[in-house]
């Protein structure tokens, strides 16, 4: 029998390897930073992978860019795509554990904070004052994980949302550049953002799902192959 978890954790690296290189469009506010395939994908290792492996994933990123580029870049890399982007794949696996449950338990109450806590961040900010209607998205992931954590389109929804709040906080502390108006104009371009995002994160892990059903089958049926070309042991062993 093959086991199924190594299987997942190979099938999630192999998608996030491949999503490195797809573009997709430039972060508003930079000319050299951009949403990449990733940001589809790696959220869902939070649904494929074990939380050790998640922690490890996420420690592994900061130390290569930490030696790939300047402390200040580093910094601004890990607030854009890494932090958010874990806690993204944190809240797939929260929900994963509320859905399994009957009541609300206290990671989900946490990942319910955490939206809310990034508006009074965001609102607490000089420019975010005046951009507040802004942060009012940050609503549904609070929503979405307490009363519809089965709900897969939904929990991507949330997932998405969740990392463009902690994203969002992070840029307004670290990038000074965009002023109130510029970040009302992006509600609207927000909205349509996350509901590709969303989309295609949910397209994606059926995909995950399709592959991690056949593959054991596929080994399955390669080894016996194997093991017939070559001749069992005791043939071998004659």
């Amino acid at each position: 029998m093959v086991r199924k978890s190594w299987i997942q954790e190979v099938c999630v690296g192999i998608a996030l390897c491949a999503a490195r290189y797809v573009t997709l469009w430039f972060i508003i506010g930079s000319f050299h930073l951009f949403f990449s395939g990733t940001t589809v994908v790696a959220p869902l290792a939070g649904l494929y992978t074990a939380p050790s492996m998640l922690s490890l994933w996420f420690l592994a990123s900061i130390m290569r860019f930490c030696m790939q580029h300047t402390f200040t870049f580093s910094l601004q890399l890990l607030s854009v795509y890494h932090i958010p982007t874990q806690v993204a794949a944190w809240y797939w696996q929260i929900s994963q554990e509320k859905a399994t449950s009957t009541g609300i338990t206290w990671t989900g109450a946490i990942f319910a904070i955490i939206p809310l806590l990034c508006m009074a961040l965001f609102i607490m900010h000089p420019v975010g004052w005046y951009a507040a209607p802004y942060t009012l998205y940050w609503f549904i992931p609070s929503v979405i994980v307490l009363y519809a954590p089965k709900n897969r389109w939904l929990l991507a929804l949330g997932s998405t949302f969740t990392a463009h709040a902690v994203g969002s906080v992070l840029w307004i502390w670290t990038h000074p550049g965009m002023s109130s108006a510029m970040w009302m104009c992006l509600i609207p371009i927000v909205g349509q953002e996350r509901f590709v995002i969303a989309t295609a994160m949910w397209a994606t892990s059926y995909v995950i799902d399709l592959c991690l059903e056949k593959i054991p089958a596929v080994l399955t049926a390669g080894r016996l192959v194997l093991v017939q070309l070559m001749g069992s042991p005791r043939e071998v062993a004659r």
